[in-house]
Order: C-alpha cells, then structure tokens, then sequence
C-alpha cells in the first residue's frame, strides 16, 4: 500500500511539475511576442548573455578610466580646487611632489619644499636669515613692464593699523585690499587718510567669529572668500604680485627692496607659477606695548620648535597665472607651481599678540566656546600650548588679567636666546 502510494504521489507531482512547465514556457512565449510587436525583433538568448557581458565590461572599463584620471589630477595637485564649502574642520596640505621635469631653481627660489627646507633651515629648525656673503641680485628681467606689489588682508581691531600702512607704502607696496571685521569707525578713517587712493576697503558682511586661527574655520572661510575677490580686483589694477598676510605682520626683505623686486621680475608674465611662500618669523618683546610694537620690537624667534603661533609661509600670489587661487591662510595655488623664497630674499615679521590688552581681549570667551577649545586641546590640538594655556588661564580666572601667562611665553627674557634673531624693521627703506 506505501508503495502504490509513493509511486502515485510521484506521478501526481510529475504531471503537476510538467503543467506547471508547459504554463512558463507559454507564458514567455507570449511576452516575447509582445515584446516584438512594441519594441521589434528581440536578440536570441545566447546574444542577450553576450550584449549583457559587454556591457558590464564597458561599465568596468570607464570606471578604471574614471579613477585613473581622478588620480592623476589629485596627484599632481594642480587641478584640486579649493571649495570654500567644505573648508570647515578640514586640514588643507598642497602637493610639494611636482611630476614636471622643471629646473630646480628660478632665480634664488626653489620649487620643492624639502629642498627648501634642507637649504634655508638650520638645527633646531632654525631659519638662516643671514644673506650669504655670494649672494648677488639677479638682473631685472625686461620686456614685462615692472613689478606691481598688492597686499591682501583682512582685519579686526588692528593696532597701530597707519604706521603698518606707511612701513608697506615704504617698501615698495602700491595697493591694499582690506576687510575690516566689526571695528566701528575704522573703514571711515581708512577713506579719509592720506593712504586712500592706495586702498581698496570694504566690511565685513559674513558671521561675526569668536576667535581666529585653529580653532575655527568660519574665520577662514570668509578670509578666502575676500582674498579671491581681491585676486579679481588686482589684476584689473594691473597688480602681478599679491601677498596675503595679517595686521599684525611686516613684509621684510633682508637684501634689500631693489633686490627683492629684482627677483620677483622673474617670475613677471610666467603662467607656470602660481605662489611664492614666505618663511615666517615671531616676535618677542621687551615689555607689553599696544602702540609702537613695530618700532620696538628688534628680537624675533626663528626656530619652528619655539613659536607660541603657526610656523610656516605667507603667499605672494603670481597674478600672472590665470587660475590663481586663495587655498587657505598660507598658500595661492593655480594651474602653476609653488615657489619657496629663500629668508634672505624675503620672510614675513608677525608680531603676534604683542601686549597684554590684546591677548586678554582675543583669548577671552564664552563658557560654552571654552568647553570646546579645550576638549581640542586635550585632543588633536595639544601641542598648541601658548593658545591652549590661554584660554585654560582666563576660564580658571576669569577676572585676572594672567599677565603671568602672558609673560612667560612671550618676553625675551624668558625665551631661549639661542632661537633668536636680531631684525631692525627701520633700517629696511
């Protein structure tokens, strides 16, 4: 009886097995028909594999393709665009590797930073600011007309903004392009002074920013967003080199304005160069002085390992290079290259909070600002100690004035002499 039934069973499943078979094979014959009267005649089966693999290794194909060209353009640096929208928290590092097969020097400047960094740094990561006793300025390229120098900047409550002005107007700059950022009065006495045909000044329109520097980008952002505007603004003024720098910072040239001009005339008309990057170097003060800080101040340190701020370059931009671009505080890039200027020829002087009223003023904040500076302190930013241990100061004693704080970073007498260069900014004219 089991026996019957199991082959009774298999047969019934058998004949349900083909009806359900032939009911399929009805069923695409009639799709295909259908599929033939609205789109034409359809490929065999055995095609169809065939287009369908030859479309997913086309896929594949341009993908590859796709990649490799996104690479290169990454690689070689010269086509990643700065986008102002995602700077915000991003850290921004140009590609020194050039895959060019370019001469290594023009002039006295040098195309790869490592090299720079071998020539121009001693121990300690110490800058060589001394001109070398073989050096001579090279001849004044012609037939490009003459060097035109423009500063951009962008500032909040400058001090001693008119004697900053003067010392630029001495050393060779023809135009400004400022920003102020909510100092009341200032934009008024900037176009009632005796500098205004010299002077392109607006306000500041964009979010009001708490500080400035590592630890917030907003500040940056609306930095770059002035420097670009200022790049279009200078070359209708026949501006060709622009250099970015602060309120609080000098352009020096320690062989001298003729030769520094002299150097920058090679670079006059040439499309391959973007930005030349300028050395930085940090004062150190005798005394707290809010008023004549760039006349009195003769010590600067000159070693990365030292500095209570950034360590690193300020741009000239080459306004001959047609895509020259703002690429954060420090650079101007392009379809061209990046030169690093030796010290001798050119450094930047950044006298960096050079009195208790203004480092009060910039380190004091809300609880809720402070609570975020100092969980990046403890993180990724500890090794900023002089900022880090301001603001710790002035939450643990709000009502002090921490000049103690203040003294210990930033007077001579507590800084290690041998870091130290001797710089006299009234003897650059």
């Amino acid at each position: 009886f089991g026996h019957v039934f199991l082959e009774s069973g298999a047969g019934a499943t058998e004949g349900v097995v083909m009806a359900s078979s032939r009911r399929s094979v009805i069923r695409r014959r009639v799709i295909r028909e259908h599929d033939q009267r609205e789109c034409g005649p359809m490929l065999s089966s055995s095609s169809s594999r065939f287009v369908a693999r030859a479309r997913g290794l086309t896929a594949v194909l341009l993908a590859a393709v796709l990649l490799a060209v996104v690479t290169a353009r990454g690689r070689n640096g010269r086509r990643v665009r700065y986008r102002e929208d995602e700077a915000r928290d991003r850290v921004f590092l140009p590609s020194w590797k050039r895959r060019d097969a370019v001469p290594p020097y023009l002039g006295s400047a040098l195309r790869d930073e490592k090299e720079a960094e071998k020539e121009f740094l001693g121990p300690k990561l110490k800058i060589k600011t001394s001109v070398p006793s073989n050096y001579s300025a090279p001849p004044v390229r012609e037939g490009h007309g003459k060097v035109r120098l423009g500063i951009t900047t962008k500032v909040k409550d400058p001090l001693d903004f008119f004697s900053w002005l003067e010392y630029h107007k001495r050393v060779g700059v023809e135009r400004f392009y400022i920003q102020v950022d909510r100092t009341p009065g200032l934009v008024e006495k900037l176009r009632r002074s005796a500098y205004a045909d010299m002077i392109d000044v607006t306000e500041s329109t964009g979010n009001p920013t708490t500080y400035k520097g590592i630890f917030d980008r907003r500040n940056e952002e609306e930095q770059n967003r002035h420097n670009n505007r200022s790049i279009k603004k200078a070359k209708r003024d026949g501006i060709t080199h622009l250099a970015h720098i602060d309120g609080d910072e000098l352009l020096y040239f320690p062989v001298g304005k003729d030769a520094f001009f002299a150097e920058m005339s090679l670079t006059l008309g040439d499309t391959s160069i973007s930005s030349l990057e300028m050395r930085s170097l940090e004062g150190v003060y005798e005394f707290s002085n809010c008023v004549s800080f760039f006349n009195t101040t003769r010590a600067f340190c000159a070693s990365g390992y030292n500095h209570t701020s950034y360590w690193g370059y300020k741009p000239i931009g080459n306004m001959a290079s047609q895509k020259v671009y703002a690429w954060g505080p420090h650079f101007f890039k392009g379809d061209g290259d990046i030169l690093f200027l030796p010290p001798h020829v050119a450094l930047v002087l950044h006298y960096e909070t050079p009195c208790i009223r203004k480092w009060r003023k910039k380190y004091e904040m809300d609880a809720t600002r402070v609570e975020v500076i100092l969980q990046k302190c403890d993180g990724g930013h500890g090794g900023w100690r002089f900022p880090c241990e301001s603001v710790r100061a002035f939450n643990d004693k709000p009502l002090s004035y921490n000049a103690d704080v203040w003294r210990k970073w930033k007077l001579r007498s507590n800084r290690d002499p041998n870091a130290l260069v001797e710089i006299d900014v009234t003897q650059a004219f």
